[in-house]
């Protein structure tokens, strides 16, 4: 881990970056997690330091073999490009959906362009399933009201953790840093500040 100080003391701080992929924009977001912070505690929520956020377009619905190889391409080298400058100890991709609507061979590409790019560039990634992200940030690992599934999602993390963003890809890369903290045991985390 690098020797990063959180802003409000001493203490150290993790650099985590989720990737939430799509076919219709990427949400990238880079935040300091103080080490000694718990999920769910929303007095600390105001903690956690947003250091990038990004939406950046694949728009791949309606694309022509070439513009949907170069919009993947591009996606994939600015994400290095954020990772490269922005050096996360722990890097974190949702997982792909099967629900895609005929488009499940473009997701993959656009998913596996991520991942040879960031592990191109030294940043290994860590693919944490949609479902499973969401039982252990939200609760549940599908949504269990008549409210469309990002309002959900939204709805959930401000009354749960008392965070959110203000776009539904990087919501969805929110909850990824939320299940990863909450997957590590209370020491797993902290060993990573002694890599």
């Amino acid at each position: 881990m690098k020797d990063r100080l959180s802003l409000i003391g001493a203490e150290p701080v993790i650099r985590v970056m989720a990737i939430d992929s799509s076919l219709t924009a990427c949400g990238v977001l880079v935040v300091d997690v103080p080490a000694s912070y718990r999920p769910g505690d929303i007095a600390r929520a105001g903690e956690i330091l947003v250091v990038q956020s990004e939406v950046l377009g694949a728009k791949l619905a309606k694309a022509s073999p070439k513009q949907k190889e170069e919009r993947i391409d591009a996606t994939a080298k600015q994400i290095a490009s954020i990772a490269k400058a922005r050096q996360p100890d722990f890097v974190l991709i949702e997982g792909a959906a099967f629900g895609a609507n005929g488009m499940l061979f473009d997701l993959g590409a656009v998913h596996y362009a991520i991942r040879i790019a960031l592990r191109n560039a030294g940043f290994p990634a860590e693919i944490v399933q949609i479902a499973t992200g969401r039982k252990a940030a939200l609760g549940v690992g599908r949504n269990p009201t008549r409210k469309k599934v990002k309002e959900w999602v939204e709805i959930v993390l401000r009354e749960r953790h008392g965070l959110g963003m203000d776009n539904e890809h990087l919501n969805d890369a929110l909850v990824l840093v939320l299940a990863k903290l909450l997957a590590s045991s209370a020491g797993a985390l902290d060993c990573a500040l002694d890599a």
